[in-house]
């Protein structure tokens, strides 16, 4: 039951979607990884859902992923007296360690690291940036402030520090308990949330080791500073545009989200887009047409993986928002005894003359017409990742799908007419602008970061096109 689409969909279980009737239904309707928000739920209901994942596994012969999202160092004020305060803008506010309920002029905010890094000037956001402080004095233990933004604000709400590297480390007492818990269940993926440098990533590796991949969730400005670092440690990232969209003006989010994208491609790391992307969908049985153009676009710009959290979590309609209904497809079941260094099921990969002339789950083909063939051409820019064999790229070291670059828009063929070539430039050195014609005068263009390998495979001689898509695996 593979797909012939390239993107794959991560869908968070919740109250709406956690008895095995609707797993079942969301792995046929689309899902390809499931989420476990640890933020929320017991360890007994994150046990059920992953034997219930793996229960539906079996049934439909298909891979399927299982991701752990851990909560990580979410700053929080205390209680308030009564349940909520309001804050009236211009008024002064403190917030110390003090543990006694708040009220519209004080409150607890037991994160004594937070006070540690603050200075005069600072900004704080509280309730995913609804309210918003002004620090004017602070100490070891407290925070004079200026109310900026007022509003009501109710007990254990959010504290965001906006362009200010918090001296904490991502995991915390609670993570490492939930961590080891998720690694003994056997998850496929550990979301790290709050990553703001590459040093984190370290931290999570001494303790996850190889028995599970690591996804960097990029969420504060800090960690964009350190994006290069962070995607060079990281197996994943993903572009978690809530916390990243309050700690940011909304308009810099698509800016980013575009960045991110290209450096985690550019690394061969799998890119996820994740927070609103069918917002509307958990109350409403279909998206608007701004979040259809939403998922189409950050899939258009190469994001591997679009996540769905309220959404399937706890909206109204989580099996709508996942996708059609799939099929299953002939010589693509699961190979009985054949697995990964982790124990992880691979699939059999459909035979390449089978297949020929369409899109499978492992190759994509284009039949070419009316082209001889030829001895492959001596290149300066020849990968030497390319197998000698067949001239295919190997997959990368995360080995989750399209990372790598070289499936996007593989190796079509698009004639236009005379003149000079149009489109932009390729990322590869000596052929930025040049045309190139193949058979009939058609120019050749596979887009993509790693077109050498196109034009390796190109000139083999088999008479179509052959690039490398994703590998076979239990998570892409």
């Amino acid at each position: 039951m593979l797909r012939q689409r390239r993107a794959r969909i991560l869908a968070t279980l919740g109250p709406s979607s956690s008895t095995p009737d609707q797993i079942y239904a969301l792995a046929l309707a689309g899902a390809d990884v499931f989420r476990l928000n640890f933020s929320h739920g017991s360890h007994d209901d994150h046990a059920a859902r992953y034997h219930t994942i793996r229960s539906v596994e079996r049934d439909i012969g298909r891979p399927i992923g299982v991701l752990m999202d851990l909560q990580g160092p979410k700053l929080r004020v205390g209680r308030m007296a009564g349940g909520k305060a309001v804050l009236e803008t211009g008024s002064r506010f403190r917030l110390d360690l003090d543990a006694t309920e708040g009220d519209a002029t004080r409150a607890g905010m037991p994160h004594p690291e937070i006070f540690a890094a603050l200075r005069p000037g600072t900004d704080l956001l509280l309730d995913d940036g609804k309210l918003r402080l002004r620090v004017d004095a602070c100490g070891a233990d407290f925070a004079e402030t200026t109310v900026m933004v007022g509003g009501a604000l109710s007990d254990r709400k959010g504290v965001n520090v906006p362009g200010v590297v918090l001296p904490i480390s991502p995991l915390t007492t609670k993570d490492r308990a939930d961590l080891a818990f998720g690694l003994e269940l056997g998850v496929d993926w550990v979301a790290l949330s709050f990553v703001q440098r590459p040093e984190d990533i370290v931290e999570a590796r001494s303790l996850i080791g190889d028995r599970a991949w690591i996804m960097a969730k990029l969420e504060k400005p800090a960690a964009i500073d350190a994006l290069d670092g962070i995607v060079a440690l990281a197996d994943g990232i993903m572009v978690a545009r809530g916390d990243l969209g309050v700690e940011l003006p909304p308009q810099q989010v698509p800016v980013l989200q575009r960045r991110i994208v290209h450096a985690a491609r550019a690394a061969g790391r799998p890119v996820v887009v994740a927070t609103q992307m069918l917002e509307s969908m958990t109350t409403a049985p279909v998206p608007t047409r701004a979040e259809v153009s939403d998922v189409a676009t950050a899939i258009y710009e190469g994001a591997d993986a679009v996540m769905l959290s309220a959404e399937s979590a706890s909206g109204q309609y989580p099996r709508s928002g996942a996708g059609p209904a799939l099929a299953r497809r002939p010589g693509c079941e699961p190979q009985a005894g054949r697995q990964d260094d982790r124990g992880r099921h691979l699939l059999r990969a459909a035979p390449r003359d089978e297949f020929a002339g369409a899109r499978r789950h492992r190759h994509v083909h284009r039949e070419r017409r009316d082209v001889p063939a030829r001895e492959p051409r001596a290149s300066h820019c020849a990968d030497p990742r390319l197998d000698a064999e067949d001239g295919h790229r190997a997959p990368p070291r995360a080995r989750l799908g399209r990372a790598s670059g070289a499936v996007r828009g593989g190796g079509r063929l698009r004639p236009h007419g005379g003149g000079r070539r149009r489109g932009r430039a390729f990322p590869w050195p000596g052929r930025c602008g040049r045309r190139r014609r193949r058979g009939g005068g058609l120019p050749v263009r596979a887009s993509g970061p790693h077109e050498p390998a196109a034009r390796r495979a190109r000139g083999r001689g088999t008479g179509r096109v052959t690039m490398c898509a994703s590998s076979a695996g239990r998570l892409w």
